[in-house]
């Protein structure tokens, strides 16, 4: 299904204080911090490449961006300790 919403998860390494702060922002609109620099979101795969590639247009040399796409059987598989809980499967469909 073409708008189906997956486990998205994005990473990053960026050393520029403000730079760091933007990604963040942009990525806290959209999904939860998980850990300091990781984020799961809950994305079309259109929309996440989308993001994707906005947020390495704005990547310094040096810095590194990273995304995972979880299938649904890798949630079901996830497993968290302490921390904000891994983002539960979607319930419901939007027509």
């Amino acid at each position: 299904m073409a708008g189906h919403r997956q486990l998205i998860v994005i990473s990053y390494d960026i050393s520029r204080d403000s730079l760091r702060n933007r990604v963040s922002g942009m990525l806290e609109k959209l999904g939860v911090r998980v850990q300091y620099s990781v984020f799961e979101l809950r994305l079309t795969q259109a929309a996440a490449d989308a993001l994707f590639s906005r947020l390495d247009l704005l990547r310094d040399p040096g810095d590194s961006l990273r995304m995972y796409v979880l299938p649904e059987d890798g949630r079901k598989n996830s497993k968290s300790a302490g921390g904000a809980p891994i983002s539960p499967a979607e319930d419901y469909f939007l027509l």
